[in-house]
């Protein structure tokens, strides 16, 4: 997926759908000696039901045994079948928002149908962890998003705002992250601040 491409990844096959039937962890290793990537791959980009929530259960045991600190799920803004059984199997989730103006319409909604999800399942289910601002850009608008979610979500609203660059299409671009190629970058700083205070969150 897009996340794998950003860190120089080029291998489409499904290394999640190998785990699961293999009961073997396979992972792709980054240029970052701390940080392993379980790709989704393409295999998953037509078809969702390719698994359900036995074989995450399975998925999540084999990285549980390989002793990660930390797991981080990339999904998209979705809640198909599969988005669904991860956040099942999930301790918290995080919402990157673009504050415009639907956005606050759309967060409303997604809360909704998740604490339906939560309710209608007999298994411990994700917590909301916090709300990211990502692609922030300095307009009058942008600043009456934000504080009118910040008003409704108070304990959830997270700093810092990711502004909005270029350099992000670049890295992507190059298949290399901010942190290699441009690591004094103010969008860099507010990543790095972001990735502290969601470990804060989390101990």
């Amino acid at each position: 997926g897009s996340a794998s491409r950003s860190l120089g990844l080029t291998n489409e096959s499904s290394l999640l759908l190998k785990t699961i039937q293999t009961q073997r962890l396979h992972v792709l290793q980054t240029q970052h000696s701390s940080l392993d990537v379980l790709s989704y791959g393409v295999d998953f980009a037509f078809n969702n039901e390719l698994v359900n929530p036995t074989d995450i259960g399975k998925l999540m045991q084999s990285v549980q045994r390989a002793d990660y600190d930390l797991c981080v799920v990339d999904c998209a803004p979705s809640l198909n079948p599969l988005q669904i059984y991860l956040l099942s199997a999930c301790q918290y989730y995080l919402i990157p928002i673009e504050p415009h103006f639907l956005a606050l319409d759309g967060l409303v909604r997604l809360f909704k149908t998740v604490n339906q999800l939560k309710y209608a399942s007999s298994a411990p289910f994700a917590s909301p962890l916090g709300i990211v601002f990502t692609k922030v850009q300095r307009s009058k608008l942008s600043k009456d998003i934000q504080s009118v979610i910040r008003k409704e979500f108070p304990n959830l609203a997270m700093e810092p705002n990711i502004p909005w660059s270029n350099l992000v299409d670049r890295c992507a671009m190059r298949g290399a992250d901010l942190f290699t190629l441009y690591p004094k970058a103010p969008v860099t700083y507010a990543y790095r601040r972001l990735a502290q205070n969601t470990l804060s969150r989390l101990s």
